[in-house]
């Protein structure tokens, strides 16, 4: 027998034991707050999905309708980069060379 007998603690709290004392808040197990937050992704995945279709018509649509591809790149989440590969894949010619104006 222990002289000085230690409380031993799992994962989970539990009513009455001396965690309660030690920790006036309730001790959660990370698994449990993982388990969570991947709940939570995975449902909001779906809306970034059908968000970001949103966004990628709208600067296409953008620059069809003759914005300027730094405008688009300012307005959009994209980089400047990604637009001019999106507007290659959709068959839109690029901004001619030299100064653009400035609306």
């Amino acid at each position: 027998m222990l002289r000085f007998p230690v409380a031993q603690h799992g994962s989970e709290t539990q009513e009455g034991c001396a965690s309660g004392y030690r920790y006036p808040d309730a001790v959660t197990d990370v698994r449990t707050e993982l388990a969570a937050a991947t709940r939570r992704y995975r449902k909001t995945e779906a809306d970034h999905e059908e968000a970001r279709r949103g966004a990628i018509a709208a600067a296409l649509a953008a620059l069809r309708a003759g914005v300027g591809p730094a405008e688009v790149e300012r307005l959009s989440p994209f980089t400047g980069a990604y637009l001019r590969k999106l507007a290659r894949e959709e068959g839109i010619p690029p901004a001619p060379p030299g100064p653009k104006r400035s609306v």
